[in-house]
């Protein structure tokens, strides 16, 4: 039964029926009868508003809560990219239910963080409600899932951020504003890459007597990366690990440092495999979110065929799951792309561990030959 029929001629309203036989009398077919029984929704949309990011979800979560504790009301929570998602649902209310209370519950912590100014990380919301969430990724889900249908520019505008993971060794300090806030590396320290934005503004800081020229060199392994700096790094050497697949504060950490004229060298290093080829890919490549892309860094090696000429490097054959990996991208660097000039010789090496069927770590490389 539409809402239209619940009006005479005269445009008076007509007595909602209250018992089985009125409902049948008035609904024709066993479809008008179902949508007749159902309940009216509150519409709530999960879209941006003009008024500020916390302010619109706690307009959200208010909208919720009175609709379901004080009005005892359906709720039908419309999203611009995703389903709607209704409550009660009478086809999957755990499910649906289940996904509503982690939106809410994201939307909750969400406003609060914004609200107080902080910043939480990814795990530290999952690690609150383990039960609820399930997975990290799951979280990491409904964060990009909340950030698409409130048309932001980027995850971090909701102040939840991946865990740090890189790590940077600088002969020099670093300068790194964020929303006001200042951060500093120190020079000759290791440090965790720090919490950082798209907006943030990160400055090398040399010795007001030096005109420096710096290297800066990525490398794939946290072993090899502290083998390096502790032995005796180089005074103009900038050194970068993401430890092994970069999370995205290590890659936009590289892509603010490329604003800096004072790096005149970029190197990166990974293992002589499809999977160091594939690491190397994340730093170098990101057509979709290109602040996640470091143009300036030249793949260096480990290289197979400069291996293959040495004494004692153990090598290993490839195995099915590198194959396919290979295959996958070489598929992906030989379409018709503007891909960046400096990965050219990605495919080349990838083409090259096909034909000999072998890979090896980069540990088989001399620490001198990472920075010089």
């Amino acid at each position: 039964m539409k809402l239209s029929d619940s009006y005479d001629s005269t445009g008076q309203q007509r007595a909602m029926p209250r018992t089985l036989s009125e409902y049948m009398e008035c609904c024709s077919t066993k479809s008008d009868l179902s949508d007749a029984l159902k309940p009216n929704p509150r519409n709530i949309r999960f879209t941006s508003a003009n008024t500020s990011l916390a302010d619109t979800l706690r307009t959200i979560i208010s909208l919720t809560r009175h609709s379901i504790e004080q009005h005892q009301q359906p709720i039908s929570i419309i999203q611009d990219f995703g389903t709607t998602l209704c409550f009660p649902d009478i086809n999957d209310s755990s499910s649906t239910a289940g996904k509503i209370a982690i939106l809410l519950s994201l939307a909750r912590t969400i406003q609060s963080t914004l609200s107080t100014g902080q910043t939480r990380t990814i795990r530290d919301v999952y690690y609150s409600n383990v039960e609820l969430y399930g997975s990290q990724r799951k979280v990491e889900y409904w964060l990009s899932s909340i950030t698409r249908n409130l048309r932001l520019e980027s995850r971090d505008c909701l102040h939840i951020l991946p865990a740090q993971k890189g790590l940077c060794y600088t002969p020099c300090d670093i300068r790194i504003q964020t929303a006001g806030k200042e951060t500093v590396i120190a020079a000759h320290t290791s440090s965790m890459v720090p919490y950082i934005a798209r907006g943030s503004s990160v400055q090398i800081l040399p010795p007001a007597d030096q005109d420096l020229k710096l290297r800066l060199v990525v490398l794939e392994k946290e072993a090899v990366y502290h083998t390096v700096v502790k032995t005796c790094p180089p005074p103009n050497t900038i050194f970068v690990t993401g430890k092994g697949y970069p999370d995205f504060l290590s890659r936009l950490f590289l892509q603010l440092l490329e604003r800096n004229d004072c790096i005149a060298d970029w190197r990166l290093y990974t293992d002589a495999d499809p999977h160091g080829i594939d690491i190397a890919l994340k730093y170098m490549q990101n057509e979709d979110h290109k602040q996640y892309m470091c143009k300036s860094l030249v793949y260096k090696g480990a290289l197979l065929t400069k291996l293959l000429k040495r004494r004692n490097v153990q090598f290993l054959q490839l195995n099915h799951r590198d194959i396919s990996l290979a295959i996958g991208l070489i598929k992906r660097l030989s379409q018709p792309s503007s891909h960046p000039s400096n990965i050219g010789c990605l495919r080349v090496q990838l083409q090259r561990q096909m034909f000999f069927l072998k890979k090896a770590e980069m540990n088989s490389m001399a620490i001198d030959e990472y920075v010089l």
